[in-house]
């Protein structure tokens, strides 16, 4: 059950979780059990939170935290991954560099609007130190690798991102995009990467 529930689309996931054919518990489960099985060798997320994940989870399960509910889009418990570029309450948000950082006391606003519409963070992704560059190269958290090809590029700045998706880490994943940051690590692994108008 696990390898068809990791392969699905985040669409059919949606649908799934809102027909309560799966719950957002069975799913973060999914995703701690493909971490164990490719992290680190794929290296898409320096920093987990599946604890914190499990418990979204049974709060959603349980009726809570449900705040768009209904509402077109509603991610329903989805989870989702968060370029270490944007601020995760509780985590670190290092932009790929060697500085340590302190956790960050609030969620950046895309995080939040995640949060309030279902998805559930289960960890940050590996990035270009800054986001500047784009082959996702990182001499000081590792380069993430191309889960369909490990000896290539997940491309960048979010390589993390793609990558994750790629290997069933989570369902979806923000990015953040210049020049192509989105779009072409998406490429390179084989998943969809969509880059909104400002």
């Amino acid at each position: 059950m696990s390898d068809e529930l990791y392969r699905m689309t985040a669409v059919e996931a949606v649908q799934r979780l809102a027909r309560r054919e799966i719950s957002p518990l069975d799913l973060v489960e999914v995703s701690a059990s493909r971490m164990a099985e490719v992290e680190p060798a794929v290296n898409a997320m320096p920093t987990l939170c599946i604890d914190r994940a499990r418990d979204h989870a049974k709060a959603l399960m349980a009726g809570k935290r449900r705040e768009a509910e209904g509402e077109a889009g509603w991610l329903a418990g989805l989870p989702v991954s968060i370029k270490d570029l944007m601020e995760v309450a509780g985590l670190p948000m290092t932009g790929g560099s060697a500085r340590p950082w302190p956790a960050a006391t609030c969620d950046a606003e895309a995080v939040r609007r995640l949060r309030a519409a279902g998805a559930i963070v289960v960890g940050t992704n590996t990035l270009h130190e800054y986001a500047f560059g784009g082959t996702s190269v990182n001499q000081h958290v590792g380069t993430p690798r191309n889960p369909r090809d490990p000896a290539r590029l997940a491309g960048g700045s979010s390589g993390g991102s793609a990558a994750a998706v790629a290997a069933g880490l989570a369902l979806g994943a923000l990015g953040t995009e210049t020049g192509n940051s989105i779009r072409r690590p998406a490429a390179f692994c084989g998943v969809v990467g969509f880059k909104p108008t400002f």
